[in-house]
């Protein structure tokens, strides 16, 4: 038997209160996970890697982003996004972060811009109306990647990726407890099919009336 508790009317100031302090309480945790993954995704961008960063130092400010631990890593899963629209190195790096924690998805896009010798991508200030040149380097880096017209297709392709894929590795660990980790191991391998053929089937389908 299932023991529900009166039903009563609502207290609004009770309920502004439970608000406020759940949204708190989920600023400062997303707000830890956002600087780590950050100061992870720093690290592997000043790591040099293959033919364009040797002669390299660690965090060489002539280092390109693209050759760097980071960049290299996200070229490897380009090919695997093509057919979403959004096969280019700075979406699909910041996939492998959201992985971790999706609140850091945005993040790792400003930063893979931001530590390039030749790029501006804001930093947030006056209310993040500075932006710098980020909308047109993502607009450049979706031109890229889905062709000319369907820069918005493959960013609503990118959302709805995003939005479908593995919630976090907290979701995963507490799968694990619950199904075991053959069971949430297969779930995870779903979740990202399942998100990689809806992220296809919009770019896809969206192409025929863009």
């Amino acid at each position: 038997m299932l023991v529900l508790p009166a039903y009563q009317v609502p207290r609004l100031l009770h309920m502004l209160k439970m608000t406020l302090r759940r949204s708190w309480a989920f600023v400062t945790g997303a707000g830890k996970i956002i600087v780590v993954m950050t100061i992870v995704v720093w690290i592997m961008g000043a790591i040099p890697m293959g033919a364009g960063g040797e002669g390299k130092k660690f965090a060489d400010k002539e280092l390109a982003m693209e050759d760097s631990l980071y960049g290299k890593t996200a070229q490897v899963l380009v090919p695997v996004f093509k057919p979403t629209g959004f096969g280019e190195w700075h979406m699909t790096g910041a996939l492998m972060t959201g992985f971790v924690a999706k609140e850091t998805v945005v993040s790792s896009i400003v930063t893979s811009y931001n530590l390039d010798p030749d790029k501006d991508a804001g930093d947030a200030q006056d209310d993040g109306s500075d932006l710098g040149k980020l909308p047109k380097l993502v607009t450049s880096s979706l031109k890229e990647s889905a062709g000319e017209g369907r820069e918005g297709l493959a960013a609503f392709a990118f959302m709805v990726f995003v939005l479908t894929y593995t919630p976090c590795l907290a979701t995963v660990a507490e799968q694990t407890k619950l199904i075991g980790g053959k069971r949430a191991t297969l779930a995870v391998g779903v979740q990202l099919a399942v998100a990689w053929a809806l992220a296809v089937a919009v770019f896809q389908i969206g192409k025929i009336f863009v």
